[in-house]
């Protein structure tokens, strides 16, 4: 099973290449669903850990989220319609469900610090690759017969296929650094960090998300270190300053964020409590002008909210 999770976590960043007729988000979520699926199928035959773990609020969760989906599949087969876009979602949080009670089943301390070492083989080989395209000479999502979209005009994509998505990626990705603190470790960080300059959405405009992240992790690592935590805050204030100069307001840009909330928060407010259910948002947005092409919210709390109600958003809460 150890490998299995291995194949799993780093053929994430790989899986637009089996995949590659498909969007690359599209082909990461069917790389996790078919893997989690042969997980559990392998489960079958290979005993785990005799581990129980009570998780009220995941139990709870799972069942509002089945019977609130099932109540609007009844409504949808009444009239004849059954639509993909709302079952979709609801595999993938089943998809979510098995690989939580696998990894209880079959993971240890042990196994977790293995798979931590290749993962941050993983980062640093996306690094690598960083440094590849800055340099024009890694740019392998033309190789693919359907050019990945969301490519246009960053600067690196790594192995995600998006500048933004990869700098949230590499900023969570210090904690696998500053688990073990190695000299090796410090120097990987300083490349890490010379490549989020590198990552954004547009052109010279790196993204904040990836720094924010980091800051995150370091403050968590060194919370009992008081001169550590003081220069990393001078050293993230003066960059958010050097950042206005440098960019101007374009740093801080919000990218329609806004005006999709704003659209969205009409329907939202019909049905507060019990949300529209699983796929809502992407099913809505297609009617929705402009805003057709925002299939999520951008907001982890706001999508769960409009899609499973406050009900859904206080389980999450209980977590």
């Amino acid at each position: 099973m150890f490998y299995l999770f291995i194949i799993l976590l780093v053929g994430i960043s790989l899986s637009i290449f089996p995949f590659w007729k498909i969007n690359i988000w599209l082909a990461q979520g069917l790389w996790i669903q078919t893997m989690v699926v042969g997980m559990y199928a392998f489960s079958m035959i290979e005993s785990g850990n005799q581990i129980k773990i009570k998780n009220i609020p995941l139990c709870l969760l799972s069942l509002w989220i089945t019977g609130y989906t099932s109540i609007i599949i009844y409504h949808g087969l009444e009239k004849g319609v059954l639509n993909l876009k709302q079952i979709w979602p609801y595999f993938s949080f089943l998809t979510m469900f098995i690989f939580y009670n696998i990894t209880v089943k079959y993971m240890t301390r042990e196994m977790i610090e293995r798979i931590f070492v290749f993962l941050k083989y993983t980062v640093t080989i996306t690094l690598f690759v960083c440094v590849l395209q800055f340099l024009g000479v890694g740019q392998f999502f033309y190789i693919l017969p359907n050019n990945t979209p969301g490519f246009n005009n960053n600067i690196v994509t790594g192995l995600i296929g998006n500048g933004t998505i990869l700098s949230g990626f590499l900023g969570s990705s210090v904690a696998l650094y500053l688990y073990k603190g190695k000299r090796e470790d410090y120097l990987s960080l300083v490349f890490m960090f010379a490549v989020l300059m590198l990552t954004g959405t547009t052109i010279n405009d790196p993204s904040i998300a990836g720094f924010v992240v980091a800051l995150m992790c370091f403050i968590y690592f060194f919370r009992n270190n008081w001169v550590v935590l003081t220069i990393l805050g001078c050293i993230f204030a003066f960059g958010l300053m050097g950042a206005w100069f440098l960019v101007g307001q374009q740093f801080f840009s919000f990218n329609g964020r806004f005006q999709i909330w704003e659209n969205f928060y009409l329907p939202f407010t019909k049905l507060p409590v019990t949300g529209h259910g699983l796929g809502s948002v992407m099913t809505l947005s297609e009617s929705m002008g402009r805003w057709k092409s925002a299939k999520h919210l951008h907001m982890e709390y706001f999508q769960i909210v409009f899609e499973i109600g406050f009900i859904g958003l206080i389980i999450v809460f209980a977590m």
